[in-house]
């Protein structure tokens, strides 16, 4: 599950938790992801999509071994040792996942594996809270679209599938509005201040359905949220 699906859930943990530290007061373009139907689908998506997306591309490969190279990364120490951790080398799928059901909960999987047709690709370099919007972190090629159940909350899973068959082209956006920031009292320290307090607001969700380069269908979501 992404860190946004946690905080409409409730379910936030210290990963999601620290994302939000990252935002003060106002209204901010949160991460994106766009997705394509087809005999394939391919995907593009913004920081911290890439971890829900890699984890549904390691369990459609199909071949015995994969060149994997990226790295395990964190807002905090990974295993009470470093926040990063490099990957470099020759994996089977099952060792592909395993990373993922290790380490999904308390960092982002930011690797690289497959072949022509099922394949992950993430960038290097992670983006600043303001570069989150566009979709281009990480681009995607799988079989089917089983990533949306960790990213998708069940009303908008519903809600798409009345309308999927409108069109082939789909993403959906998000809108971050921090309303409130509680500061734990007896706190002096400005950097602990930040990283303790929590956010309270509203996540604003759309989902696009398109057609040939023409919007069809848009939906629309609001949730509040505390992380």
């Amino acid at each position: 599950m992404d860190v946004l699906k946690r905080a409409i859930v409730g379910e936030v943990n210290d990963l999601t938790h620290r994302f939000f530290s990252r935002y003060g007061r106002g209204e901010f373009k949160g991460p994106s992801i766009a997705w394509r139907t087809g005999k394939t689908i391919s995907v593009k998506g913004s920081f911290t999509y890439e971890t829900p997306v890699g984890e549904a591309v390691a369990s459609s490969l199909k071949g015995s071994e994969y060149k994997v190279s990226g790295r395990i990364w964190s807002y905090f120490p990974i295993d009470d040792k470093s926040k990063e951790i490099k990957i470099d080398g020759k994996m089977s799928p099952d060792e592909i996942l395993s990373i993922y059901s290790r380490y999904s909960e308390k960092a982002f999987i930011i690797i690289s594996f497959g072949d022509k047709n099922t394949s992950m690709r993430c960038k290097k370099r992670i983006p600043k809270p303001m570069e989150l919007g566009e979709p281009r972190f990480f681009s995607a090629k799988l079989r089917d679209t089983y990533f949306l159940e960790n990213v998708l909350t069940d009303e908008e899973f519903s809600s798409l599938e009345k309308y999927a068959e409108l069109g082939r082209d789909f993403s959906l956006t998000n809108t971050i509005r921090v309303k409130r920031i509680e500061i734990p009292e007896g706190i002096t320290d400005p950097e602990k201040k930040r990283v303790l307090s929590e956010r309270i607001g509203e996540i604003l969700r759309k989902i696009s359905i398109s057609k040939k380069g023409n919007v069809i269908k848009e939906l629309f979501f609001e949730y509040k949220f505390r992380a």
